[in-house]
């Protein structure tokens, strides 16, 4: 390259919302206005402020749609005929290009650079360049590169802006396959030649050194002829011998600049061009079960990501901020970054690099790919997709994070057409893993001849590998229907020991598609069992309470209108005194959620890989805060980096057993597994498991003998018990297990309660003498309203609550969130999910002085919450002891368990039917309650009117 010139500062500027600038030639200097580039028209306050607030998403108050016009003077200094200018514009939307009028030519790629030759069009080198930014009537609707639920559908031109100037040769691209297994490099080159010179000899020089050292190890030439126009050289070039390559990974991220040369002379001089790209060397191979690199078996334990970022509203186009979002994943067991529809920029790549991220770009696509004649048949949409990943391959196909490549985001159509999208790609380009998309075709998968690996969350409507599903996908997950345990496994789920049968499936279904719903054709198929990696997507989506703290960080772009409107809502129902207490209680019930997620994921020996949704806020999609990292990627106060990596990371150490609760005298028994990724050995040490009291301090221990962990996918390597010791009163045990000597480690608490059959016998007894000074226990309203007019005590069981009045109870958080997937329930006439997030516990309360619990929900709850009926106390000033949280978008005041003042006497309420269960802790729960309604301490501070009563429980 001759100069590059930097177009960055103020250009010439005019908006064109009516799009009549074609017509009217604003190309030809009508401009009105001036603004800075790079940047957005947005974050330069063009266009007017608007001022609708928006509920789904964050409000962009300066959004413009349609034409934008940016002018300015270039000039090439040093100009000299047969000179080749070309112009880059790093990352845009649709852009048309003229010089003095005179239209260049337009590019429509969402995700790569939009490069113009201006050779013929500078005269002497200088001219006007108008350039039309349109971010309307797209071929393709651009997934999460435009949405307003990510990154905003921004106007305007960012990161490099430029003339690149060539005297004679230019280097178009330069194609870099690696083989470290091999030690070869292949190169394939792309050279433009002069137009004015016909032919010359020229040779291509290929150099090697180690990023950051200045000493070539490699270097090599070889004699190449050139024409005029397009010239394609390809070479392998040998490396064995020399000094030889380090591989790349996660834990070595070893780079090499490479330095690729054309030069030549001829009658008319000397011409020469360079490139310099960073690369690294690694081989990736599969079998039917696993990844590897470079030899070396591979687990992605990976996030979604839509490229939020709210000050901005676009992704960042500097290395180092991207440097940062990394290593912040990192820091919680990250490896692996799927993008959701989008492809981030060249900084992200050369970050991911440098720092050993595993990335997988996807096509700016969620739709319908079908063959010719079908209905939906797109031609210019299927064109402009396929093309724009041939794009994506060609400018960031060299960088090593570059891993795998999606087709898209719950595709649905044809699969033999998205085969042969996957086999023209590989046809080209083989250094990456390929899949036909994410999730395609939901509820009848399959697996295509060129995927490389398999991403989805069933291979039938039975065998889930997801720990959770909205309702409208239902069945949904372990981790929303089960009682808490840490024993289950996809495994059988994955690749089922025994054939099962399938459901036909054959006609027209309806499903959930984008934030909407769509009718498919499903036909029916043998059971699918996959002889290729399987990786789990979009798993989680545990959602948090808002922290409304937050709102004061937006000062970008992006105002959280959504925020403040949830907030208003809450002052309006009389709890915004309850927020933070109800962000920190979900917020802990989502980690144990996520907790349970992971470690099943972790310990499914069939599964390759998991995409998390996500490990940061997602701020559209009617607000789905499902992060414990929130949208600017900063930790939100639920759980540690520390504490979240004992079940996420490289190393996760895990017990396995069937139940958080236990009576004394019981046996805990466990066994121990350990997924250890890990290729560093770890020698002469053993696996300690304790049990400790958390108020007493009492602790046992068992401990193995000493040997050597090395990297397995998951083995087992201890069974173990502990006998629950007698306890007068419920007690809360830490069970902690970890390899001595090292940082791996993990914990978790369990349950445990006495026997209470003579607690309970005290209470039967004493209800048997009815003495007036005792209060009455009963769940029929008629005697309530009795008892209450008599000036008595009463322990109220509501569980025949008026269905008007009452909330269906569940122990998991919301999923992704409530007005997302109530709407789609209710557009499939599908049941709508519950809605609610947890518990928020008033743990200190006297009542539940003989329970166990925190502030927030922990198993023990699960039997005692699981499909009761909750109250609805909108409209009373009720505290309630033990409060359902409900969701941002309906606010209801629920009551799992509350008191007040009835009439002359008054009332505990609990809504559990605790008078017919038999597990251990709903009966503590009982005669905790008892014990507390009988005390002097059971004097309610609230009233309610009896006529309220009547309305909920007559």
């Amino acid at each position: 390259m001759k100069s590059k010139i930097d177009l960055s500062g103020m250009w010439e500027f005019c908006l064109d919302g009516d799009k009549k600038g074609m017509e009217q030639e604003f190309y030809n200097r009508h401009f009105s206005d001036t603004i800075a580039l790079p940047g957005t028209t947005s974050e330069a306050k063009k266009g007017g402020r608007r001022e609708k607030r928006e509920i789904g998403y964050l409000t962009e108050p300066y959004h413009f749609e349609g034409y934008a016009w940016y002018g300015r003077e270039v000039e090439v200094k040093d100009y000299q005929p047969g000179d080749q200018v070309i112009l880059k514009l790093e990352r845009t939307r649709k852009s048309y290009v003229w010089i003095d009028g005179v239209f260049v030519g337009s590019r429509e790629s969402f995700c790569t650079s939009h490069i113009y030759d201006l050779t013929a069009y500078l005269m002497q080198g200088r001219g006007h360049l108008s350039v039309m930014i349109s971010n309307v009537d797209y071929k393709a609707p651009g997934g999460h590169m435009t949405s307003p639920d990510t990154q905003t559908n921004w106007n305007g031109i960012l990161g490099e802006i430029s003339l690149r100037v060539y005297r004679g040769v230019r280097l178009k691209d330069v194609f870099a396959e690696s083989c470290w297994k091999k030690r070869q490099l292949k190169i394939a080159v792309n050279a433009a030649v002069d137009d004015k010179i016909s032919q010359f000899y020229a040779k291509l020089a290929v150099s090697l050194c180690k990023k950051g050292e200045s000493v070539d190890w490699f270097c090599e030439s070889v004699p190449v002829q050139l024409t005029a126009g397009a010239n394609e050289i390809t070479h392998t070039f040998d490396l064995k011998g020399q000094n030889e390559p380090e591989g790349w990974n996660e834990y070595t991220p070893v780079l090499y600049e490479m330095r690729v040369e054309i030069s030549g002379e001829t009658s008319g001089g000397t011409y020469a061009d360079e490139k310099k790209i960073c690369i690294g060397f690694r081989d990736l191979t599969t079998d039917e079960r696993s990844f590897y690199l470079n030899g070396q078996p591979l687990l992605l334990r990976g996030k979604h990501d839509g490229m939020i970022f709210p000050l901005t509203g676009y992704a960042p186009m500097d290395v180092q901020s991207w440097e940062k979002v990394f290593l912040t994943a990192k820091d919680y067991g990250i490896n692996h970054y799927r993008f959701h529809t989008c492809c981030p920029p060249e900084a992200a790549f050369v970050a991911a690099d440098e720092v050993g991220m595993y990335l997988e770009p996807e096509l700016p696509f969620w739709g319908t790919i079908v063959a010719e004649g079908e209905p939906e048949y797109d031609k210019t949409r299927q064109e402009f997709l396929k093309q724009e990943g041939y794009d994506i391959l060609r400018e960031y196909g060299n960088h090593p994070s570059f891993l795998l490549f999606s087709l898209g985001n719950e595709l649905w159509g044809n699969p033999k057409v998205l085969d042969e999208i996957l086999g023209d790609y590989k046809a080209v380009d083989r250094r990456h893993w390929y899949v036909q998309g994410s999730n395609n075709f939901q509820f009848v998968p399959t697996v295509l001849v060129n995927d490389d690996f398999f991403c989805g969350v069933r291979f039938s409507k039975e065998r889930l590998f997801r720990g959770s599903y909205a309702m409208c996908d239902a069945p949904q997950g372990h981790v929303q229907v089960k009682r808490p345990e840490m024993e289950y496994s996809y495994d059988d789920k994955i690749r089922p020991a025994q054939k099962a049968e399938m459901e036909s499936g054959v006609g027209e279904i309806e499903i959930q598609f984008g934030t909407g719903t769509k009718k498919v054709k499903a036909e029916g198929k043998e059971e699918l069992i996959p002889h290729i990696p399987v990786v789990s997507h979009e798993i989680g989506q545990y959602e948090t309470y808002p922290d409304y703290r937050e709102i004061e960080k937006y000062t970008g772009v992006l105002v959280p209108e959504n925020l403040k409107i949830f907030k208003e809502r809450l002052e309006q129902a009389g709890m915004v005194h309850m927020a933070q207490k109800f962000f920190q209680a979900s917020g802990k019930l989502a980690v144990q959620c996520y907790k349970r997620e992971l470690e099943t994921a972790f310990k499914s020996r069939e599964l390759a890989g998991f995409q998390i949704l996500d490990l940061q806020d997602f701020t559209g999609q009617g607000t789905a805060l499902v992060g414990i990292l929130n949208a600017f990627m900063e930790n939100k106060g639920l759980i540690t980096a520390d504490d979240w990596r004992s079940f996420c990371s490289d190393c996760v150490l895990m017990l396995s057993f069937p139940s958080f609760v236990y009576e004394e005298g019981m046996e805990f028994s466990y066994r121990v597994l350990f997924s250890n990724m890990n290729p560093a050995e770890l020698k002469d040490a053993r696996i300690v498991v304790t049990m400790q009291n958390k108020v007493t301090g009492e602790r046992m221990r068992n401990e193995t003998e000493r040997m050597h962990f090395t990297q397995t996918r998951l083995s087992e390597y201890a069974d173990g018990t502990f006998r629950i010791p007698e306890c007068g009163v419920p007690q809360v045990y830490e069970v902690h297990v970890e390899i001595e000597g090292s940082s791996i480690e993990n914990s978790y608490e369990i349950y445990a309660f006495p026997k209470c059959h003579s607690k309970l016998g005290d209470v039967v007894n004493i209800l048997r003498q009815k003495a007036d000074t005792l209060p009455v226990i009963t769940d029929r309203y008629e005697e309530l309203k009795r008892a209450v007019a008599e000036g008595r005590k009463v322990l109220f069981f509501g569980t025949g609550i008026r269905d008007a009045y009452a909330m269906i109870g569940t122990y998991c958080t919301d999923f992704w969130c409530y007005p997302m997937f109530a709407s789609i329930s209710e557009s499939m006439n599908r049941p709508k999910p519950v809605g609610t997030m947890g518990l928020y516990i008033r743990s200190e309360h006297p009542a539940l002085a003989e329970f166990v619990t925190e502030e927030y929900e922990t198993p023990q709850w699960w039997d005692i919450v699981t499909e009761e009926k909750n109250a609805i106390l909108d409209g009373t000033d009720i505290e309630p002891i033990v409060w359902v949280i409900d969701n941002f978008a309906r606010n209801h005041r629920l009551g799992l368990i509350y008191e007040a003042k009835v009439d002359n006497g008054s009332v505990l309420f609990c809504q559990p039917d605790l008078l017919h269960k038999d597990e251990i802790a709903a009966k503590w729960l009982f005669y905790s309650l008892y014990q507390y309604a009988a005390s002097e301490r059971f004097v309610p501070e609230q009233t309610m009117e009896p006529g309220q009563i009547e309305k909920m429980y007559g």
